[in-house]
């Protein structure tokens, strides 16, 4: 559809597994008027809806012109949306009353989005060897990888073809999870009899509950991710090595698998507040190991952390506007 000149609301929220964000953008320029951080520890989507309009009354004042709702979940043009690690369903006519149109995307679709951003200005470069000074928005050309742990484990790619950014979310945090030295395939033991099922995926290591399991199967201590981050020399902690080491061996894959010249970008609710994981030196080691030629493939590929927790907010609103524009 083709808007006119008149300054349009786009309503977006941003739907985790922990945390649910909701916020109002008006275009002309792209701006957020008001935004309300909920738990997505609720009932339904229903409750989540209701908290961030007490948090924030101005989100629901008007109806909206478009409701980007990005999402942990596979996406493909379905009425009724399940989240991966909710219980709810979200039914589309559920928030027609509050904007004109509503799209599903998936989260890490809006999280890639947001890498076109001014936001990334900001990125944080984890490997300035391999060409990772300040993050600039030229590298879509080439292609970007992006990944991030939260409550589970996303990925998309993205690029820029033609001067429009094309993304291409995926389920790759479900893939078969790696596992290499004596300690790992005990871990991997360990945790199929925890979980009850022999089929690892990657989400079950690379989330916060991977790092809460981690922990407790080297330690003994059942603690949250949170305090595990928060204790003592938790850098030099065995947790924090063999999780930074499973990390790097994530991402090196997910740029074996797409070479992303462009480089890889973290992201996610894990390494936004606690940035060792991906700063320690097992990260770096696991992601550059590889046999010739491909070590010299990796060592090309720049890799930033994305701490911005409102990411996903603004790359949902670039989605709005583009759907506004009739380019979705």
């Amino acid at each position: 559809m083709k808007g006119d000149e008149r300054s349009r609301r786009i309503l977006v929220a941003d739907i985790g597994g922990t945390h649910s964000r909701v916020a109002l953008f008006e275009s002309s320029p792209l701006g957020m008027r008001a935004e309300a951080t909920v738990s997505s520890d609720a009932a339904d989507f229903d409750a989540v809806l209701a908290g961030a309009g007490r948090a924030a009354p101005a989100l629901f004042a008007e109806k909206a012109d478009c409701l980007v709702l990005a999402a942990a979940a596979p996406v493909t043009g379905q009425e009724v949306l399940r989240l991966t690690n909710q219980p709810w369903r979200i039914h589309r006519r559920q928030l027609a009353p509050f904007a004109d149109t509503v799209v599903f995307i998936n989260d890490f679709e809006a999280q890639a989005r947001a890498c076109a951003m001014p936001l990334m200005d900001e990125a944080v470069p984890l490997l300035p060897e391999n060409g990772g000074g300040t993050f600039s928005r030229t590298r879509l050309a080439r292609g970007l990888c992006v990944v991030g742990a939260g409550t589970g484990l996303g990925v998309a790619f993205c690029r820029y073809d033609g001067g429009r950014l094309c993304v291409s979310p995926s389920e790759a945090g479900h893939c078969a999870a790696a596992f290499a030295a004596r300690t790992e395939r005990e871990y991997a033991d360990w945790l199929s009899r925890e979980l009850g099922r022999d089929d690892l995926v990657w989400e079950d290591v690379l989330s916060g509950r991977g790092l809460e399991n981690l922990h407790r199967f080297l330690t003994g201590d059942a603690l949250t991710a949170a305090r595990i981050a928060g204790l003592p020399d938790f850098e030099a902690s065995e947790t924090c090595v063999l999780f930074a080491r499973f990390y790097g061996r994530f991402c090196r894959d997910r740029a074996l698998a797409a070479l992303p010249r462009g480089g890889v970008v973290i992201t996610g609710g894990v390494a936004g507040r606690s940035p060792a994981l991906v700063r320690h030196a097992a990260f770096r080691e696991a992601f550059l190991r590889m046999t010739p030629p491909f070590d010299a493939v990796l060592a090309a590929v720049p890799v930033w952390l994305n701490r911005d927790p409102s990411a996903g907010l603004w790359g949902a609103a670039q989605a709005g506007m583009e759907l506004l524009d009739g380019g979705m």
